[in-house]
């Protein structure tokens, strides 16, 4: 990939720190950790890769399954 062709659709940008520590644990880093200067949001990110979404959609997996009360 090059860099030079990265726009910004190529990244993921999550204010969700729970979002971001799955994503840690499973292995994939962020790119930059840092703070909006207009809100003082804290956000990762990440470049989005094909792992990273399969690993997004397991996130929303888990978590719709724990919002309906299943194991």
């Amino acid at each position: 990939m090059n860099i030079s062709e990265l726009t910004y659709s190529d990244f993921f940008w999550c204010y969700d720190k729970e979002i971001a520590d799955f994503l840690r644990r499973k292995g994939i880093t962020y790119i930059t950790k840092a703070r909006r200067f207009d809100t003082h949001a804290v956000y990762y990110q990440f470049l989005r890769t094909t792992e990273l979404n399969q690993r997004l959609a397991e996130f929303n997996e888990i978590k719709s399954k724990s919002k309906n009360g299943e194991n």
